[in-house]
């Protein structure tokens, strides 16, 4: 048994030479320090780089399959139209399939505002809703009153537009102009497509259209207000062209998060019979991927024993030279000493 241990022990590569036949030295310490602490700095950037988590993109084209596995998209929209009261504002929405919908309701609620572009509330501090019912009565309660609509509707996968008018109610729109050219002034708040997916407290979906303002009247320029440039422009139709791509968020652990970006552009119309602010939607072929990835573990395991091994080597080397070159000036200085 011994004599097998005694075998197994010549198998080692790490033998040990014994500290009686090393002798230290200053410099060689000096170096021990700085190496050492070269390689704790590196390995703490190296410990960093593994914990941080960076997100990656790629495009690609999906599948008919995967884009129709969602049979109605949502549109969460929050618009403000301070001209034009919630008795006869309505959203349409239309689509190449044929499909149109008038007055779209359901998730999609309507908020008064008053003369002053303020939001109104009841007795209970809650916001208060346009109620059902569409008269001449109710209309010309809330002549000088505008409208917020807020919330979302479901539309189909296609190609479409939906739109804010006075289309579902034209009936009214006499006692309430009184012969005046529709004003569709408005204020974008928020407009997205698809489900509201946040990560770390960050919304996935693009929202390029939030903050937008546009102002219409019947004469037109540019006014200044709080510091701020609004272009006024003459009464008419808005379009915004929409191009929606599909875009999927995969998490570190492989979940899937399914959302939408769009890009946009606009236009303005002048002098409609019935002006609408349009958003024309289309659906881009390519959709984009955001990956979190982060270093495997194996990785960086062989990043710090590469970071230990090249830095001992390098530094071994380097105190050789110095131990060498101590030693040739010790040898000089005996040399001289001697000759004296």
């Amino acid at each position: 048994m011994a004599e097998m241990f005694e075998r197994f022990k010549r198998l080692d590569v790490f033998r040990q030479i014994p500290k009686d036949l090393t002798n230290p030295s200053g410099a060689g310490a000096a170096v021990s320090v700085i190496c050492i602490m070269v390689v704790g700095s590196l390995f703490l950037a190296e410990f960093i780089k593994f914990m941080t988590i960076t997100t990656v993109s790629s495009m690609f084209v999906e599948t008919p399959e995967n884009l129709l596995s969602e049979e109605k998209l949502q549109i969460h929209i929050d618009i403000e139209v301070p001209e034009l009261p919630c008795a006869v504002i309505s959203l349409d929405a239309q689509d190449i399939m044929g499909s149109h919908s008038v007055d779209v309701g359901g998730t999609l609620e309507k908020y008064r505002m008053d003369t002053n572009g303020n939001r109104m509330f009841d007795k209970l501090g809650r916001p208060l809703a346009s109620g059902p019912g569409h008269g001449q009565s109710i209309v010309r309660d809330q002549i000088g009153e505008g409208c917020r609509l807020k919330g979302f509707l479901l539309v189909n996968k296609v190609p479409g537009n939906a739109h804010i008018s006075a289309h579902a109610h034209p009936e009214l729109l006499q006692t309430l102009l009184g012969g005046k050219p529709m004003n569709l002034s408005h204020k974008i708040n928020y407009l997205s497509f698809g489900s509201i997916i946040k990560v770390k407290g960050v919304d996935l979906a693009s929202t390029p259209l939030n903050g937008m303002q546009r102002i219409s009247r019947e004469s037109y320029g540019e006014i200044h207000h709080q510091g701020h440039s609004h272009k006024i422009e003459q009464t008419g139709s808005y379009e915004y062209y929409l191009k929606i791509v599909p875009t999927i968020y995969e998490t570190l652990s492989g979940t899937k998060l399914r959302t939408y970006q769009f890009t946009s552009s606009a236009n303005h119309i002048q002098a409609q019979t019935f002006p609408a602010i349009y958003f024309r939607y289309d659906f881009s072929p390519i959709t984009v991927q955001f990956s979190q990835i982060s270093e495997p573990f194996t990785t960086f395991v062989v990043e710090v024993f590469a970071i230990i091994g090249g830095v001992f080597t390098g530094f071994s080397i380097v105190s050789v030279w110095l131990n060498l070159g101590v030693d040739k000036i010790m040898k000089r200085k005996a040399a001289i000493g001697k000759l004296g």
